[in-house]
């Protein structure tokens, strides 16, 4: 597998991708599909990529009739490559998450 970003081609190949097979359940673009892998990675569990891959669709029910099985197998590859991309950025660039969580503190009338 590929590893490093995507490019802007693979991006909009994906983008094209998800819009075609697109159902009212499931990720409408690659900026869902960006929010979904990162809550996945974020997760204190492993959630394997049979349980997420279901997904993106919007469940087992909604996943596509491939073209081929080669768009199926690009589909599959680019997003899991994207994964790790967004894996090493989040490691890189750890979001501290106390602090965007906490709780604002309060002012104390003397």
């Amino acid at each position: 597998m590929k590893t490093g970003p995507l490019t802007e081609s693979e991006l909009e190949w994906l983008d094209e991708t998800i819009a075609k097979y697109a159902t009212d359940a499931s990720i409408i673009d690659v900026s869902e599909l960006d929010g979904m892998l990162t809550a996945v990675l974020s997760s204190p569990l492993e959630i394997e990529p049979a349980e997420w891959m279901f997904a993106v669709w919007g469940g087992a029910e909604h996943v596509p009739h491939w073209a081929t099985d080669r768009e199926r197998d690009r589909f599959v590859n680019l997003t899991l490559q994207h994964m790790s991309d967004i894996a090493d950025r989040l490691n890189d660039y750890p979001i501290s998450l106390n602090r965007c969580m906490a709780p604002a503190k309060k002012k104390i009338r003397s």
